[in-house]
């Protein structure tokens, strides 16, 4: 119902979040009807990853891929990154651009991960250069302050630092207007 009433008043991509197959299926086949649609999301775990990669293919939907695995989330560049071959390997296994492909590196609390801003800007610089054309870089960035006290300040910070290392999308609040002016200066 949401996805019909959505598309009733806009063709902009519209992204389905569900890890159900069944259920991402059905909001694809609405979001795909009047406009593209982008699956949120699968991980780089074999059966998720070929089952979402193959309904991708089918909607023409892009397709975000998230570094989590059978190990959880990964915590190193290193192992984010090679996450992020196994989803690019497997888009192109099934014909999906690499440029379909939206690399998400799973932003972790700074007031629990002090090293996962460097951790983060090294693996959105590496995902750049995995592949020609490059995948795209998506970040929950509001993960990234979660439990701090200077939230605005850190994402703020965060984000430009983020851009300048390639960042291509960010969800994050679109009402902070210092953020989105930090982030059209960052552009």
């Amino acid at each position: 119902w949401l996805v019909d009433a959505t598309r009733e008043v806009t063709d902009i991509c519209l992204a389905i979040d569900t890890p159900n197959l069944e259920v991402m299926r059905v909001g694809l086949e609405g979001a795909c009807r009047k406009g593209p649609g982008m699956i949120n999301s699968t991980t780089g775990q074999a059966d998720k990853l070929s089952a979402f990669m193959k309904l991708a293919k089918e909607f023409n939907a892009r397709i975000i891929g998230l570094s989590i695995d059978e190990n959880g989330v990964a915590s190193t560049a290193d192992a984010k990154v090679e996450i992020g071959m196994r989803v690019l390997a497997a888009a192109m296994d099934v014909g999906i651009a690499t440029d379909e492909v939206y690399l998400d590196p799973i932003t972790l609390p700074l007031n629990c991960a002090q090293d996962a801003p460097g951790i983060m800007l090294e693996t959105i610089r590496q995902f750049k250069l995995l592949s020609d054309p490059a995948p795209h870089v998506v970040i929950g960035l509001s993960n990234l302050s979660q439990g701090a006290i200077e939230r605005g300040l850190i994402n703020r910070a965060f984000l430009v630092m983020a851009i300048q290392a390639g960042l291509d999308a960010s969800i994050h609040d679109p009402l902070d207007e210092e953020l989105m002016n930090a982030m059209i200066t960052a552009e």
